[in-house]
């Protein structure tokens, strides 16, 4: 697997040690394919990936050092108190110089010596083997309820240790369960191990440090995490075929695209082999997710530029910035201001007008029927009007005709007076 591959397989680990156990992992990326300049000479106080190197089968690219060392002490197995009992302090110090020089003097050393050069070389690493930056993690899976659970989230979080010292552990925990094996002999079961390395491997206590309770508990809960990974050393480094299902989806990929042969971490000759396909490269298409990743872990219904996808999210409904508006023809029709309003009540007569006309929220369906009601109860006006109108013309009429009766009656009237007073003249 390409590096970027590799790295989402560990983030879909660090996703589920969260979410099942609640093993939170800080900087879980952090450093993990940095370049050490290569030490062709020096073996003690060097990084890892500082030291010369040789494939072993099954386990890949382990230092030599290792290797030389676990081969030699793998025919005095039944050593007893093999890595309790020290060596000769003289002579531990003459093996150090000599393969500090480069001299091959490991095939002629006696056991307890070379096993004291093992514990060394991992007390003075520049980097705990079993990175700082998981310790809190190992320490928090000590401290789940089941046994079960406690051995599953150790065994996961060791695919989450770079490539160099996840190689080196499985060869080295593989060693020490082989020492185990034979603890009849020697008196060295994975208890008794897991003590005596603990300290070299999570590089605490320098034998000044002031016994207390909680530096006893925190020395408890390290051996209880050598202990399980010596146990379990077949299983480091394995990711669990039900998390593997996991990864094409988060590569935005089918199934068949991502398929390794194995479902180890560590490289193997296979996946150099494997031929190219037509399609888009692993790595590219997970290159803009992890960035992503590290930025925001909020989910949103927004599509993925690179087509990956890190987790089952609910989709997020967007409210729009702006409002909603009429179509503009109903809006310039019927959409009367407020003063216009009281001056077409105060003009026309608001009983003559129905309300829906001047509702504040209007819709173009309720535009539309209230000119409806504009124009019927325009009609009733005009019909109301002219009969107002026939009215007014019939009453004038009438008056007239009695106002022109009433002066002919005058007129006789006056007519015959002045004829009464002719006669008496």
């Amino acid at each position: 697997m390409k590096v970027l591959e590799r790295n989402v397989v560990r983030l879909a680990v660090v996703q589920h040690l969260r979410s099942v156990y609640g093993i939170k992992i800080k900087n879980w990326n952090k450093n993990r394919n940095k370049q050490t300049s290569l030490n062709t000479v020096r073996v003690f106080g060097v990084a890892l990936e500082g030291l010369p190197h040789c494939p072993v089968l099954d386990y890949g690219d382990v230092p030599c050092f290792i290797a030389d060392v676990c081969t030699s002490l793998l025919e005095h197995l039944d050593t007893e108190g093999l890595f309790r009992k020290s060596g000769s302090v003289v002579r531990v110090k003459s093996l150090r110089a000599k393969l500090d020089q480069g001299e091959d003097c490991l095939s002629t050393a006696l056991p307890l010596d070379v096993a004291g050069l093992l514990k060394q070389f991992f007390r003075e690493l520049p980097e705990p083997v079993l990175t700082s930056d998981l310790h809190s993690a190992f320490l928090k899976a000590q401290e789940l309820p089941t046994d079960e659970e406690r051995t599953s989230a150790t065994v996961l979080l060791s695919c989450v240790l770079p490539d160099s010292n996840l190689n080196t552990l499985r060869y080295f925990f593989s060693f020490l369960k082989s020492v185990s094996q034979r603890c009849a002999e020697n008196k060295m079961d994975s208890s008794n191990l897991s003590v005596i390395f603990a300290p070299n491997l999570f590089h605490c206590g320098d034998g000044g440090e002031k016994m207390s309770s909680s530096t006893e508990k925190r020395l408890k809960r390290q051996a209880a995490v050598v202990q399980r990974l010596i146990d379990n050393a077949q299983h480091l480094g394995v990711v669990p075929p039900f998390l593997m299902e996991k990864v094409p989806a988060m590569l935005g990929c089918d199934a068949g695209v991502f398929s390794p042969s194995s479902v180890s971490l560590e490289e193997s000759d296979a996946h150099s082999d494997l031929k190219k396909s037509n399609r888009r490269s692993l790595g590219d298409m997970v290159n803009g997710a992890l960035n992503r990743f590290k930025t925001s872990r909020t989910p949103t219904n927004t599509p993925q530029s690179d087509g990956a996808v890190f987790s089952v999210a609910t989709p997020v409904i967007m409210t729009p910035n702006s409002k909603r508006k009429l179509p503009l023809e109903s809006a310039q029709t019927h959409g009367f201001s407020s003063k216009k309003r009281r001056s077409i009540k105060k003009n026309l007569g608001l009983e003559l007008f129905p309300n829906t006309l001047f509702g504040g929220a209007s819709t173009p369906g309720s535009a539309h029927s209230a000119a409806g009601a504009l124009d019927s109860s325009h009609s009733g006006l005009l019909s109301s009007v002219g009969r107002n109108t026939r009215l007014s013309c019939s009453s004038a009429r009438r008056k007239s005709r009695r106002l022109r009766d009433r002066s002919v009656s005058r007129t006789s009237l006056h007519i015959h007076n002045w004829g009464q007073r002719g006669q008496r003249s």
